[in-house]
């Protein structure tokens, strides 16, 4: 199989869609951290209260990744190489 640059270079609409999902993530980590740092994050029974901020934060990443690959498929037209 071979690529070329134009099956690496995503879309302006698909950029601004994956921006926004990024954007997004961060916000929410960024509201985790206050949340841990301010108390009101809460321990679930088994786990430490660092073990609940990474499976949260982990949570996020994971859902910004699948949500930003998903778009990016999308957009993809059926003679693109990658996919």
């Amino acid at each position: 199989f071979t690529i070329g640059i134009g099956d690496t270079v995503a879309d302006p609409q698909t950029m601004d869609r994956i921006n926004k999902t990024i954007s997004g993530a961060k916000d929410d980590v960024k509201d985790l951290i206050y949340k841990a740092q301010t108390g009101l994050l809460e321990a679930q029974p088994g786990q430490s209260l660092m073990q609940v901020f990474e499976q949260k934060v982990n949570a996020i990443l994971n859902r910004a990744r699948d949500t930003a690959g998903s778009e990016v498929t999308k957009s993809l037209s059926w003679h693109n190489n990658i996919k």
